[in-house]
C-alpha cells in the first residue's frame, strides 16, 4: 500500500509561493545546467527503507541527491531519503515542458528565487544567503541567522543582524532586527530586539520566538514573547537569553560559531 506523507508543517508551506505555483522549482543536472520554472506533477513517488511513499511538492523545499537516492527536506524540518520512482521529471520552462532524466538531477529546490542551490540545511531560511528584491511570504517566518561576529564583538551594544524586511507571513514582517550581549561572570545575556510591522489589513498577533545554536545544537531553551502588533505600525519586541558565559565564550572560539533562528506564528486578534 502507497502512503501519502502528511506533516504538520504542509499548510503553512503552501503559502510559500502565494504569487506564483506550489510546483515553482530550480533543478540543476549532472552537468550544471539550471532550468527555474514549473513542474508538471503534484507529487513525487518515492522508495524508501520503510516502504513506498507519495509526497505532496507542495510539502518539498528541497529534495538533494545522495548517492542513488535523494534526500528530501521537508517543510517541517523533517527529511526522507528514497529513490524518485519516476523514470524523467516535467518541468515548464516559459513555453516549453522539458522532460528531464531523473537520473541527471543532481537538486531541486522548492524555495523562492534568490537563495543559491543546496543552501538549506533545515526548514530555517540562511538570511545572509538571501539575495533577491521581492518579498517572501512564508507562514510561519523562520529566518536562520550567523550572529557570531556580533556576540564576539558584543560591547552591551544593539548590533543589527539581518536584513529580514523581505520575509512577511500575512502582511507581517520583522523590519528590524539587533543583538547584543551583556556578559558576566557566571552568564552572559543575549538580547534580540526588532520592530515587527503590519503592511496592510489588519492587527494581528505575532508569537516570536528565539533560539541559540552551535553545532546543530540549542545553547539554551528557546525563549518566545507573544506582541499584539497593529496595522500600519511599527510594534518594538525583545528577547533574552541567559547562556552560562564559558559555554558562550567556548562555542564562539569554535570555526562555526553560533546561530540564531528566529521564527514568527501570526494570527488574528
Amino acid at each position: 500500500m502507497r502512503t501519502r506523507v502528511l506533516l504538520a508543517g504542509f499548510f503553512g508551506i503552501l503559502t510559500l509561493f502565494s504569487a506564483s505555483s506550489a510546483a515553482a522549482a530550480i533543478l540543476r543536472t549532472a552537468d550544471g545546467t539550471e532550468i527555474t520554472g514549473e513542474l508538471a506533477a503534484e507529487s513525487f513517488q518515492l522508495e524508501t527503507d520503510a516502504g513506498p511513499v507519495e509526497v505532496p511538492l507542495a510539502a518539498i523545499l528541497q529534495a538533494k541527491r545522495a548517492g542513488d537516492r535523494f534526500e528530501i527536506l521537508l517543510a517541517d524540518g523533517t527529511k526522507l531519503l528514497g529513490t524518485i520512482t519516476e523514470e524523467s521529471v516535467k518541468i515548464k520552462e516559459g513555453l516549453i515542458l522539458k522532460a528531464i532524466p531523473t537520473a541527471q538531477i543532481e537538486i531541486l529546490m522548492f524555495t523562492p528565487p534568490g537563495f543559491p542551490l543546496g543552501s538549506l540545511k533545515s526548514n530555517y531560511f540562511p538570511v545572509a544567503l538571501y539575495k533577491g528584491k521581492e518579498l517572501v511570504t512564508a507562514c510561519p517566518i523562520r529566518l536562520e541567522i550567523d550572529v557570531t561576529k556580533a556576540l564576539r564583538a558584543g560591547k552591551g551594544e544593539q548590533s543589527a543582524i539581518a536584513r529580514t524586511g523581505f520575509f512577511t507571513c500575512d502582511s507581517l514582517s520583522i523590519v528590524t532586527l539587533s543583538v547584543s550581549l551583556d556578559r558576566g561572570k557566571r552568564s552572559a545575556r543575549v538580547t534580540f530586539s526588532g520592530t515587527i510591522r503590519v503592511l496592510e489589513s489588519s492587527d494581528k498577533w505575532a508569537q516570536i520566538n528565539a533560539e541559540l545554536l552551535a553545532g546543530g545544537k540549542a545553547l539554551v531553551r528557546p525563549q518566545g514573547a507573544r506582541i499584539d502588533a497593529e496595522e500600519k505600525k511599527g510594534t518594538p519586541f525583545k528577547l533574552s537569553l541567559e547562556v552560562p558565559t564559558a559555554t558562550l565564550d567556548a562555542v564562539l572560539a569554535e570555526a562555526e560559531g553560533v546561530l540564531a533562528r528566529i521564527s514568527v506564528e501570526v494570527s488574528r486578534n
